[in-house]
């Protein structure tokens, strides 16, 4: 009897492990296309309603970028709390909007929603990623935006709870045709995932 509940366990731990392993590849396969993921798939129509009444103005990607990094620098806070959640992050849009703090992780995923929701809504083809990286054992995570031929990195998290003293809010960098890689290595950075 113990065999066979030693079997049944095996085989329920061996499945899940197999069916994480797909979605883990599955949303790396569909980040590498910047397309929708899990983190910018799960939109309310408030949500919507509320991306296109404080962005749809924006008439280029560099534009709703820089509405987008204001916005953080004057209602988001960083959240360090949230920070002993990493091993089990997620993304919900709403509670980011609604309780107007985060981590580096939530502000990479929301700026993500709200560029590809931009890009449907002004029929531009824009595809945007969330990369996750290490540097100097620190993890950390950011966008890099691809819409109107251009590719463009920012980094909502510089902005978000008004920045370092001083400062106005961070907005974004032309990447080029860098690879991510290059684009990482030359801050000394390794990217670890793709969302």
């Amino acid at each position: 009897m113990k065999s066979f509940r030693f079997f049944i366990n095996t085989a329920l731990i061996l499945s899940i492990l197999a069916l994480t392993a797909m979605s883990v590849a599955n949303a790396y396969i569909q980040g590498k296309r910047g397309g929708h993921t899990i983190v910018s798939s799960n939109l309310s129509e408030e949500d919507k309603k509320w991306i296109d009444d404080n962005f749809g103005h924006c008439e280029t990607i560099e534009e709703l970028i820089i509405e987008a990094n204001k916005y953080a620098f004057d209602n988001f806070v960083y959240d360090l709390d949230k920070t002993i959640l990493l091993p089990v992050q997620y993304f919900d849009f709403t509670r980011i909007r609604t309780e107007m703090g985060g981590i580096c992780y939530d502000f990479a995923c929301w700026m993500k929603a709200i560029a590809l929701r931009w890009g449907e809504t002004h029929g531009e083809e824009t595809k945007a990623f969330v990369l996750i990286v290490r540097t100097n054992g620190t993890g950390h995570a950011y966008n890099i935006i691809k819409s109107d031929g251009k590719t463009l990195y920012t980094d909502v998290t510089k902005s978000a709870g008004g920045g370092e003293e001083g400062t106005a809010p961070y907005t974004f960098c032309y990447v080029g045709d860098r690879s991510f890689d290059e684009f990482a290595s030359e801050y000394g950075e390794i990217i670890i995932s793709i969302l």
